[in-house]
């Protein structure tokens, strides 16, 4: 290793005797540069924070949810970036939600003050850019402050790698896949949001992780929350590897939603070929949804899932590509589900549940 000297790239105006240290607005549509940065280097710590969506004292509209702003970032000149998600996601909570995050590599003070320690390594330029992809709504007073190391690096050296995708609803009948990646690096976390369109449990099914093309999982789980490191179901915490950043009140009801992490930094999972992570999707279902007719524990579930993945790679030719809009889970408030005590959900968890609302009597 050669010598290290610290940089950073900044929203702050390079007048010293002026405030405006932000991007005042990000527009519709709009693309921002936050860091175009000459290497060798690493990057070694991002924060970010930008106005919240509700209506409030900066901007009478209220700004951009966190899903629908995408953070991309690109090394060493490739077209394509090796991190593609919406900001919310990438620091560990989905929904659009802004929620306290405490661990290790991720900590998001308040739901308010994002800030990112993955090392991110780059031989040649990193660039890393913000888009607003809400249709009408601006991104208010965003800053940002980005520090990196200017050091001669190996010469080879793992590039960090994170993509989203999602399945609204996961299809029945396979597993829901979080990771497809061909080469040599290591897996380091994954981020998923769930959000159910049955009642009763969701997260009967097991992680399978298939390492350098084994056919059968090279690592086999026992159930969603035991990958997650929980137990006996999930609950809301946060520990430094692991955590539940948001749980609805009651895990039995129709919409419930769930914002997992965890990182594998201590134990993380090498590939050399290839590695493929699927989560079985199973789970409980009422009887008014089941051709038995009664109460079953261990079957497919056509839940809203939407994971983010982390990785270290040699090389970042994604799997995945993030569709423009289709990454936002979010409840439109278009019917009154009946069953949810006054929440409204989205005409299409209407649609779904029909007959099951013809079978059960209103609750009061």
């Amino acid at each position: 290793m050669g010598l290290r000297r610290k940089n950073w790239v900044t929203s702050s105006d390079p007048n010293p005797n002026s405030n405006q240290d932000r991007f005042t607005y990000i527009t519709s549509g709009e693309t921002k540069v936050l860091a175009d940065i000459k290497g060798p280097g690493i990057i070694r710590h991002i924060r970010l924070t930008f106005n919240e969506a509700r209506p409030n004292w900066l901007e009478s509209g209220g700004s951009a949810k966190p899903d629908e702003i995408v953070l991309r970032m690109y090394w060493d000149d490739a077209e394509e970036p090796a991190v593609e998600a919406p900001l919310g996601d990438f620091f560990g909570v989905g929904f659009g939600l802004r929620r306290e995050l405490k661990s290790i590599p991720v900590q998001v003070e308040g739901g308010d003050g994002y800030n990112c320690y993955w090392p991110m390594p780059f031989y040649k330029r990193a660039v890393i850019t913000a888009t607003n992809e809400n249709p009408a709504i601006n991104v208010r007073s965003f800053y940002y402050h980005i520090d990196y190391t200017e050091e001669a690096l190996p010469e080879k050296v793992a590039y960090f790698c994170a993509q989203y995708r999602n399945e609204f609803p996961q299809q029945t009948g396979r597993d829901y896949l979080i990771l497809d990646a061909e080469g040599e690096g290591h897996y380091v976390g994954t981020v998923m949001s769930a959000r159910s369109r049955s009642p009763l449990w969701f997260g009967e099914g097991d992680a399978r992780i298939y390492v350098d093309g084994d056919l059968k999982p090279t690592i086999q789980g026992t159930g969603t929350e035991d990958h997650f490191l929980m137990a006996w179901g999930l609950s809301q915490s946060q520990f430094p590897y692991f955590g539940c950043t948001h749980m609805s009140d009651d895990f039995e009801e129709l919409g419930v939603e769930y914002c997992l992490y965890r990182w594998h930094i201590a134990d993380p999972i090498k590939f050399t070929r290839s590695l493929r992570f699927e989560i079985e999707h199973t789970g409980w279902i009422s009887e008014d949804e089941t051709e038995s007719g009664k109460v079953e524990g261990h079957v497919g579930r056509e839940d809203d899932l939407a994971g983010q993945k982390l990785q270290v790679k040699d090389s970042y030719l994604g799997s995945f590509k993030l569709a423009p809009g289709k990454h936002t889970l979010r409840l439109e408030g278009r019917g009154k589900n009946l069953f949810s005590k006054g929440r409204n959900v989205g005409l299409d968890s209407i649609c779904l549940r029909e007959r099951w609302i013809k079978k059960r009597k209103l609750l009061r």
